[in-house]
């Protein structure tokens, strides 16, 4: 009887933690939309305990694959990534807040690689998965 009490608390907290990755996925991705003009070519998001990291692929684009042969274009489109993310944060910390219920802490975007790869991590203030 312990076994399938145990089994079943398991199952039950997978089960929670993908549906909130999957809304994660989904407001994030209409988000990205909305400042982008197209949503990512790829997203994925984990929840471990009171992080939340959530992977993403930009479409490659003539422009921008044309700016990413030169330094100075790479730096470019660096620093056009760290602005709108300036700008985009406090949305998606309410994106966020309200997908979960819980309070983010901060956000923090790597956007070091050229090649379309970015990553968001989200620290929260208490364990997401974690009833209260």
């Amino acid at each position: 009887m312990l076994f399938n009490y145990y089994f079943f608390t398991i199952w039950r907290f997978r089960l929670i933690q993908r549906e909130l990755e999957e809304l994660l996925n989904n407001e994030i991705c209409k988000m990205y939309k909305r400042w982008v003009g197209k949503g990512p070519k790829y997203i994925k998001t984990r929840i471990f305990e009171d992080i939340i990291v959530v992977r993403f692929e930009k479409y490659d684009e003539p422009l921008f694959t044309k700016l990413s042969e030169t330094k100075m274009g790479r730096e470019l489109m660096k620093s056009m990534s760290e602005r709108i993310f300036k700008l985009s944060k406090n949305e998606l910390i309410k994106v966020v807040e309200s997908t979960i219920e819980c309070n983010v802490k901060k956000v923090y975007l790597d956007a070091q690689n050229i090649d379309g790869e970015m990553a968001l991590t989200i620290t929260c203030k208490k364990n997401i998965l974690l009833e209260d």
